[in-house]
């Protein structure tokens, strides 16, 4: 078994942290810190990948982060002019320019943003504006707000 990167997140309703592996649908655990999310999804990635050898389903190779020097710092977004016109004006209102705005939001936005600001405030922060603004699906918030009622049922949460 290779060593699948995880995402470590604060979830304000299950009152905890969440480890996600990303490289493996459904794959996640639950746990009080970080610390312990981290150890019990190593169990959950193990199980995965049991059940996945069991049902003959091909396993997926763990996948690689490229380097921070891989990364210009640009990319180009393309969205609709009412969008475009609702930034520029937020951003006029806040002294901003665009760019400057569209960076405030999505720094704000991220899941490991709001999984620090937790860390630091001990409660999550309403900042999804960036990724509502870009049509983020909220199939993964429902996901991640089912883990403890699973977790509490099996006395252990494993997926």
């Amino acid at each position: 078994m290779g060593r699948y990167p995880l995402e470590v997140f604060w979830s304000d309703e299950d009152e905890g942290f969440i480890a996600e592996a990303p490289d493996l649908p459904g794959c996640s655990a639950f746990g009080a810190d970080e610390a312990e999310a981290v150890r019990e999804v190593q169990d959950a990635i193990a199980a995965w990948i049991e059940a996945a050898k069991a049902a003959g389903r091909e396993i997926p190779d763990p996948s690689k982060l490229e380097p921070l020097t891989a990364y210009s710092g640009k990319f180009l977004v393309r969205i609709g002019r009412e969008l475009h016109q609702r930034l520029t004006r937020d951003a006029q209102n806040d002294g901003l320019s665009l760019n400057q705005y569209a960076l405030k939001l999505l720094s704000r936005g991220t899941p490991s943003a709001q999984a620090k600001e937790a860390q630091r405030t001990g409660r999550v922060p309403a900042m999804l504006v960036a990724h509502k603004a870009l049509g983020a699906s909220s199939r993964k918030v429902a996901h991640r707000g089912t883990a403890r009622k699973s977790a509490s049922k099996r006395g252990k949460f494993k997926k």
